[in-house]
């Protein structure tokens, strides 16, 4: 191996220790993570009592439910191991939807997605309007998005769905 081939394969690690290790350069999109929350309801048009749970997510990913913590169950396969979760809550026409997590700079996608309602048939949904407040890792307020409200007509596992860029 010449000198050259040996210097880098040497420097190579170094550089991705300092560029791979978790933090990721300034310059990189994205690169720094802030925490938002919100707090927002969703509501049945009609006032029916349909809304049984609703799930957040950014990006695909989940971040909060709307269930009551008392109405959780568990749900276990044959083994003991958990499959998953379910709500037990009573269909309610309106439900608080609150949600904290990590995000990063650029640009989300935000969805309010009917997990659980009482009739399988599709019913008109509003999310209220709402400010989603972005904070920097020392706690300084980074951005405020205040939100519209939306409406849809929902059946499980459809959701209103915001664009926003932090």
């Amino acid at each position: 191996m010449n000198t050259k081939k040996a210097l880098l394969m040497a420097a190579l690690p170094a550089l991705c220790f300092v560029g791979c290790s978790g933090k990721s350069s300034p310059t990189a999109p994205g690169a720094f993570v802030d925490t938002f929350s919100l707090r927002t309801t969703m509501v049945n048009t009609s006032g029916s009592a349909t809304i049984v749970n609703v799930d957040v997510f950014i990006d695909g990913a989940f971040e909060a439910f709307s269930c009551p913590g008392t109405y959780i169950d568990t749900l276990y396969a044959s083994d003991g191991s958990v499959l998953g979760y379910t709500c037990s809550a009573p269909g309610v026409a309106t439900v608080a939807v609150n949600a904290a997590g990590q995000v990063t700079t650029g640009s989300h996608t935000l969805r309010f997605q009917m997990t659980q309602a009482t009739d399988l048939s599709a019913a008109t949904y509003t999310v209220m309007a709402f400010t989603l407040t972005v904070h920097d890792a020392a706690g300084r307020l980074v951005k405020t998005l205040n939100l519209p409200a939306q409406t849809a007509s929902l059946a499980i596992g459809q959701d209103i769905s915001y664009v926003i860029d932090i």
